[in-house]
């Protein structure tokens, strides 16, 4: 516990990270009222949930949007019941396949964000996933994303080979975004999505319905979602707090990802809280501080026989700590450990670029 405070107190000393990841952000009213009127767009229907997908160099700043022509996957699906939603341009495995699904629509696009709307008033759980980019690093640029990326010594020694080779840093990569939003306490809990004739892309016509949850059997959890790089909160959305550490899981292709750098960042935080996923896929650390915190990690792999190249997944969970914490939160004593965040990638693409 002592280091984490001095963690804290250092916090200001330290410069901001700088990275390249894509995530969700939940809008408030006057934030979606204030980016409906940039993008121009009709009134959106009272108490319609807006998220917001773009691009930053750092955390919780977004600078540029992901058109969603390059978007192959998009959904939501609620934890507190069996209702569920996702649209996918492949197959997203059995799991997914079983669980009813229902797409986000495009509400409009922005400067710095492709603004989405949350289907329903029950929607706890969304996701995206883009189409493969490719990008050309330049070799003073490599030891910088080695840095962020934090790979093991497979990568780094494909990379020793390809540069006695005199081969470029070249690279595939998919971004993957989830957020995990608190349920919505509402008098009418029987909101359709079809309260959103002002949005542009329809949402999928798959099934809708499902078993009921037993209430006696405790809380739902966030389930494994469609996407080929996922995290998966082990937790309540609901009852996270500052004290009771939070676990979420790694998964590739629905299998847990074990031995990957995983990052937390908070907006409010200049460090960076570095974990390592174990043989499970699970990554387990207090959330210190109130706010919203972004859980990120980049699968890096070397490609090619012999290797000429690399292929990665970006993956990005979002969640948002409130002020004051459940009561019925139970302290705990285990902390993260942490170092400092490194720096990265110095730009962002254009919407309509398809460059990391």
């Amino acid at each position: 516990m002592a280091g984490l405070g001095l963690a804290l107190a250092l916090l200001g000393a330290v410069p901001l990270a700088l990275a390249h990841d894509s995530w969700l952000a939940p809008l408030t009213p006057a934030a979606a009222l204030a980016a409906a009127r940039q993008a121009k767009l009709p009134a959106l229907p009272a108490g319609q949930r807006i998220l917001a997908l773009g691009t930053g160099n750092q955390f919780p700043k977004q600078e540029t949007a992901i058109a969603p022509e390059y978007l192959v996957r998009q959904g939501c699906r609620s934890t507190g019941s069996s209702a569920s939603s996702s649209s996918s341009a492949a197959s997203a495995g059995a799991s997914a396949a079983t669980t009813p699904q229902q797409a986000m629509a495009i509400a409009g696009l922005i400067d710095n964000a492709l603004l989405m709307a949350v289907p329903g008033a029950g929607a706890t759980s969304c996701w995206v996933q883009s189409s493969e980019f490719k990008v050309e690093l330049t070799n003073a640029l490599v030891p910088v994303y080695m840095d962020e990326v934090r790979p093991g010594p497979q990568v780094l020694a494909a990379w020793a080979a390809m540069q006695a080779q005199g081969l470029p840093w070249r690279e595939r990569y998919v971004k993957h975004a989830r957020i995990e939003l608190a349920e919505v306490t509402s008098p009418t809990t029987n909101a359709t999505p079809s309260a959103t004739p002002s949005l542009t892309t329809k949402p999928s016509t798959g099934p809708t319905t499902g078993a009921t949850p037993n209430p006696s059997a405790g809380p739902a959890l966030p389930q494994p979602s469609p996407l080929a790089l996922d995290l998966v909160l082990q937790d309540d959305v609901n009852r996270l707090g500052t004290v009771m550490p939070v676990t979420v899981q790694l998964l590739r292709d629905g299998q847990p990802l074990a031995g990957l750098s995983v990052e937390l960042r908070n907006e409010q935080l200049a460090l960076g809280i570095w974990l390592r996923s174990d043989e499970q896929g699970l990554v387990r650390s207090r959330l210190p501080l109130p706010g919203r915190w972004l859980f990120r990690a980049i699968d890096l792999r070397p490609v090619g026989a012999p290797v000429d190249g690399f292929e990665s997944r970006f993956v990005t969970l979002a969640l948002t700590v409130p002020a004051q914490r459940p009561s019925s939160l139970i302290s705990s004593t285990r902390s993260a450990s942490q170092t400092m965040a490194s720096k990265t990638i110095t730009s962002e693409p254009a919407v309509n670029t398809p460059q990391r």
